[in-house]
């Protein structure tokens, strides 16, 4: 059999005469620097440039309020953009909803003439009357201009 290359303690060193407490006193050996003292290091400091930091919290800080400044620029010209986009708008309504009227008298004629046409052979029957019993102004449904009658 092969020889261990460690040995064995011959006492259990939880019961070593020499131990307090349950500890074991083992002398050591202190490792101390040689006389003299060790050499320095010989290093230097590595500084690429020669930048103070209050440079570097100054550009930050003149950085970012220039680009607030930018901002708030740019959400003026939108705000005046789209108010101006609502005025036009606002001002657009009455011309479109002339046309607008305009073409439903067109098509509610058509659709008249339509009706009456269809319904000449019934009794009775009126046309353009008022199928809503309302105080209120309901349109009648008229069928668009891309519709089955011209």
């Amino acid at each position: 059999a092969e020889e261990a290359n460690f040995k064995l303690p011959r006492i259990d060193p939880r019961n070593h005469p020499d131990a307090n407490g349950g500890r074991m006193f083992i002398p050591y050996r202190q490792e101390m620097p040689p006389p003299g003292g060790f050499p320095d290091f010989k290093i230097m400091r590595y500084k690429p440039w020669n930048i103070n930091g209050y440079w570097i919290w100054g550009g930050f800080l003149l950085m970012t309020i220039f680009g607030n400044y930018k901002i708030y620029q740019a959400c003026n010209k939108q705000r005046i953009q789209k108010a101006e986009k609502r005025t036009n708008r606002i001002a657009l309504i009455p011309y479109l909803q002339a046309e607008t009227d305009h073409f439903y008298r067109l098509d509610r004629d058509r659709y008249s003439e339509y009706e009456a046409d269809v319904m000449g052979g019934v009794e009775g029957w009126i046309v353009d009357e008022d199928i809503y019993f309302s105080d209120r102004f309901v349109p009648n449904r008229v069928i668009s201009r891309k519709g089955t009658f011209n």
